[in-house]
């Protein structure tokens, strides 16, 4: 298989300051406390080791809104209690052009860190965790995106949740 690389500055797709992230800019190093690489995960998991969490409490929690939904929690709740299990999570909130396809991207991509970490933190489980936001927002924030240089905005007469157009 041949693979071409291209530099993410060539794109024209992101922001400065994602830009300045992704390359690790220096100017934007007081914003964030760890490098956005496999390597820092081994201190980010030390850090969080000091923070007093209620595994009890968050099993519980999760398999009472699995149990909801009609569906067993997908794993082993005694997993969920070990002091080397930690998790990875993403959220989304629905916006307009990121539809299914961005969702499943961003699922196979959170699932794939924690895969990534898990095996390269030998001792440590890493569990993705997904979350969807739908009402959380106001709809001044998803009602728009900027396209070929063109910001396209839906108006709207409706009231009600934005999650549910």
């Amino acid at each position: 298989m041949e693979l071409s690389l291209i530099d993410y500055p060539l794109l024209k797709y992101w922001s400065h300051t994602d830009l300045a992230y992704i390359t690790h800019d220096l100017a934007l190093r007081k914003f964030y406390e760890y490098d956005p690489v496999l390597a820092s995960f081994q201190q980010i998991m030390d850090a969080r080791q000091e923070f007093q969490t209620d595994r009890i409490l968050l099993a519980k929690v999760l398999k009472k809104q699995y149990k909801e939904l009609g569906i067993e929690l997908p794993v082993e709740e005694q997993m969920l209690l070990r002091e080397n299990t930690f998790t990875v999570v993403t959220a989304h909130q629905p916006t307009l052009f990121t539809g299914p396809l961005y969702h499943i991207y961003k699922i196979a991509s959170t699932i794939h860190l924690a895969r990534e970490i898990s095996d390269a933190l030998k001792g440590y489980k890493v569990i993705p965790f997904f979350v969807v936001n739908s009402e959380d927002h106001d709809w001044a924030e998803v009602n728009h995106l900027h396209l070929f240089g063109k910001k396209l905005e839906w108006e709207r007469s409706s009231t009600g949740p934005s999650g549910r157009l």
